[in-house]
């Protein structure tokens, strides 16, 4: 049995929406960025500190066990690493790059692996300025208090650490 052969047709769509949209126009990317910008503002005053509290609350809690019990600082380690590394991971994106710094930091010290008890002193600068940084509302480089906070930081980081001797 012989097939006939089909003849093949293209068809090419209309291009419609380029005479709607037209070749000209559309979203004005900096009003666009501004408005994104302002509700995250609007979200980094309101919602964002009141999601923030629990994690902080959380570092402190775990942190004031470590403190009472230097000697089981482990039991306590991965609860502040897990409080710490939420900071970290939503501070900057609400204006608090300062608290990143911090959380960054103490993440990388809990994440080495001799941390002990002579670590205490370090681990609780961490705490302290955290718990500054939100309750003042240190917003972007935090002013004065921000600038002393990582001279702090700073001067305690080469003075001690995980593997230093006190």
């Amino acid at each position: 049995m012989i097939r006939q052969r089909q003849r093949t047709e293209v068809i090419k769509p209309p291009r419609h929406i380029r005479d709607r949209v037209g070749s000209s126009g559309g979203v004005d990317v900096d009003d666009a960025i501004a408005r994104a910008n302002a509700a995250v503002s609007e979200i980094a005053d309101t919602s964002f500190l009141t999601d923030i509290t629990p994690e902080l609350e959380n570092l402190e809690k775990a942190f004031a066990a470590a403190a009472a019990a230097p000697a089981e600082i482990a039991k306590h380690r991965t609860a502040m690493f897990n409080a710490s590394h939420e900071i970290r991971g939503q501070s900057g994106t609400f204006g608090y790059p300062l608290a990143t710094i911090f959380a960054d930091s103490l993440c990388k010290l809990l994440d080495h692996e001799e941390i002990t008890a002579r670590d205490l002193d370090l681990l609780g600068l961490h705490v302290q300025a955290l718990t500054t940084i939100f309750k003042q509302k240190l917003k972007h480089d935090g002013g004065a208090v921000g600038a002393e906070l990582k001279r702090l930081l700073a001067k305690a980081g080469a003075e001690s650490g995980p593997g230093k001797k006190s």
